[in-house]
């Protein structure tokens, strides 16, 4: 381009060579004529200069412009470049600035990055999905495809889940050019960056687009308050919502539905940045599953207004008990309807068909194989409950060895062979949490020998003897737990005593191995679906209740259980059936809750998080305030540019020449 500069010659041309003929006046006295010619000569050959100095400035700098002169920076970006975007899609990039929603703005700034670049670099476009299209580098008009292409989703994804992405790919090509770029409303739930594993061959660029912060009231958690679900039976459920604005949400509208009927509606107040737990009352009317939504009328958010759950309701309990002669748990249970109780001979056993049940006995047993044992501990790490009752106390190696496999060491140490009776209870133990009136005369149960020990720090002891030994505790194993009464089978009253049958049926509620309410999009826990083993060529799917939507998941199966991977195959909420061969389970599936709570990093706490990085130089925060992202980006990455000056430098020379030349006219 510089040899336009060449050009330069053609005013100068005309400058020194006047083309224009000239008009013969005669005049009759030219004395004073000549005076004034003189003096009008020298004006002009100034004027003249003038003008060709601010024409000959205009046109260097035109030329210059077009050879787009920069100063350039100091990173060599010289030869193809790796370029990795990631457009932050979830559920709060709906919210809206200036009447555009967030993802719209970030993607157009993707858009304008992507501009920048040449068209032999390489791209990668990354959303919160990581879809397989994401795993590799594409053309810039794939990416420019890929980028106009991005929905809202509801999986959300840490900061150090999107840089770890980027590094795998960008470090797949030997190149010294490498880029990345995070669009993003920088959510304080999705990470902490001064945490960042950062990588100095990365030009890393951090681009906010945010709005203020916005009130929002969405469903935190839900509980029952007992797990037991029974026909006919009154049951509480309680819903923690929670405000995470800087305001009041006042008169915020809650309803419940059950099996798509209305179950209840309910107004509250919720302070800010607190939380309010209301409850309803439900009385299952069939068996089954359950399908529940909560949903709440809360503006301008909407994504989060529906929560979805599932329980259970089954028509009968199943208990299953081990035992060597007359079953005493056993006539607890066998006049209720509802408890279907199975007997198993302590020296013939079908393990399997014992781990189907419910609740779990072993009650007045003889010595229990070792195989035995392991089976049962390793179902009750599993999730099964178990309550243990020994035959008698003395200290056999058998039981021995179970209480130490559950974390009772030394339990067999010590033995007191005199009556005692239990001399405190736990009132507010989930056992009999609001179950006696009267407990100030309250009378506990004896045993003439129990084991003197002290129980695991991890252990909830409900009743203990004068010795500060325990007379019933719970011990937690894994995903289950062991209900162990410290007794002499038979040489106790506690059989005919009313804490008895309270602790068994207490006992049941709290055994029920119920799947979990709720589920949440990408989480990695499995779903643990129990007396399910998929064999042979059977697929098990999971699908919508309400679309048709079918996902055929990860499964792996553990013993008599499935473990279901649900992971990212799933991208939206709602009912889902476990479907193999028949429905056989039915989930609910929510977005994950910290994305409901719409606070954001703001520019100088990012940037005092940058500061705190070792090594940040590569790190850029682009500022909302920046209009052209391309350009700012082509600046960053090349030099300063200096087109636009010149550019103006020469329009500038232009209009002093026509002011001039109008000035001199007159």
């Amino acid at each position: 381009m510089l040899w336009g500069l060449l050009s330069l010659s053609i005013p100068i041309i005309v400058h020194l060579f006047n083309f224009r003929k000239h008009k013969v006046l005669i005049f009759p006295f030219t004395s004073f004529l000549s005076e004034v010619k003189t003096e009008s000569h020298k004006q002009s050959r100034i004027r003249h200069w003038i003008i060709l100095l601010l024409r000959l400035l205009a046109l260097t700098c035109i030329v210059l412009a077009f050879a787009q002169p920069i100063l350039p920076n100091d990173q060599g970006n010289s030869g193809k470049k790796l370029i990795s975007i990631y457009i932050d899609n979830s559920y709060s990039m709906e919210n809206q600035k200036d009447g555009i929603s967030l993802l719209e703005n970030a993607k157009n700034k993707a858009l304008d990055i992507v501009f920048a670049y040449n068209d032999n670099d390489a791209f990668q476009i990354i959303s919160n999905e990581f879809s397989g299209i994401q795993q590799h580098f594409v053309t810039k008009d794939k990416a420019i495809e890929i980028i106009q292409s991005i929905q809202n989703c509801s999986i959300t994804r840490s900061y150090d889940e999107v840089y770890e992405r980027q590094k795998d790919l960008l470090f797949k090509e030997n190149t010294a050019n490498k880029k990345a770029f995070w669009i993003s409303d920088f959510q304080k739930n999705n990470g902490d960056l001064s945490k960042l594993n950062n990588n100095k061959e990365i030009s890393l660029r951090w681009i906010p687009v945010q709005n203020n912060e916005t009130p929002n009231v969405f469903v935190d958690s839900i509980y029952f308050e007992t797990p037991a679900h029974a026909i006919g039976q009154e049951e509480k459920l309680f819903v923690v919502l929670k405000n995470s604005g800087k305001e009041q949400d006042k008169n915020v509208r809650c309803e419940i539905n059950i099996n798509q009927q209305n179950k209840g509606v309910t107004n509250c107040d919720i302070p800010a940045n607190s939380q309010q737990v209301i409850s309803f009352s439900i009385t299952p009317q069939s068996s089954g599953f359950q399908l529940g939504k909560i949903i709440l009328n809360d503006q301008p958010i909407v994504f989060d207004n529906n929560y979805f759950f599932s329980y259970e309701v089954k028509e009968q309990k199943k208990i299953g008990i081990v035992s060597s002669g007359v079953s005493q748990a056993q006539k607890v249970f066998q006049n209720d309807p509802y408890f279907q109780t199975t007997l198993f001979n302590a020296q013939n056993v079908n393990i399997q068909e014992w781990l189907k049940n419910d609740f779990l006995i072993i009650e007045n047993s003889a010595d229990l194989s070792s195989g035995f044992q392991s089976i049962l501990i390793e179902a009750v790490r599993k999730g099964a409950h178990l309550l243990f009752i020994p035959n008698s106390i003395d200290a056999k190696s058998t039981d021995k060895n179970f209480f130490e496999a559950i974390g009772l060491n030394n339990i067999t140490s010590t033995v007191i062979s005199s009556k005692s009776q239990g001399n405190q209870i736990d009132w507010l133990s989930p056992l009999f949490k609001n179950v006696f009136d009267a407990k100030d005369k309250f009378q506990l149960p004896y045993s003439d020998a129990h084991y003197k020990f002290t129980a695991p720090n991890n252990a909830s002891t409900t009743i203990t003897y004068p010795d500060n030994s325990p007379l019933l505790m719970d011990i937690p194993v894994g995903s289950g737990s062991v209900f162990i009464f410290n007794i002499s089978y038979a040489n106790t009253n506690l059989f005919s005593h009313s804490i008895f049958p309270i602790a068994l049926l207490r006992m049941s509620e709290l055994a029920s191995l119920e799947q979990p309410l709720t589920f949440t999009l990408g989480q990695k826990e499995p779903l643990v679906l129990k007396d399910l083993n998929l064999e042979g060529n059977d697929q098990l799917k999971l699908i919508h209740h309400e679309k048709n939507i079918q996902i055929l998941p990860l499964v792996r199966n553990i013993g008599n259980s499935s473990e279901i991977s649900i992971g990212n195959y799933i991208t939206e909420g709602g009912h889902y059936d476990v479907f193999w061969k028949q429905v056989v389970y039915t989930i609910g599936i929510n977005t994950n809750p910290k994305e409901s709570q719409l606070q954001f990093w703001s520019d100088p706490e990012m940037q005092t998080m940058k500061e705190q990085i070792t090594d940040n130089t590569n790190i850029e925060i682009v500022s909302e305030s920046v209009g052209n992202i391309g350009s700012y980006v082509s600046k960053l990455d090349d030099g300063q540019h200096y087109w636009w000056y010149l550019i103006s430098i020469s329009l500038l020379c232009l209009l002093t020449e026509s002011i001039l030349l109008g000035i001199w006219k007159m």
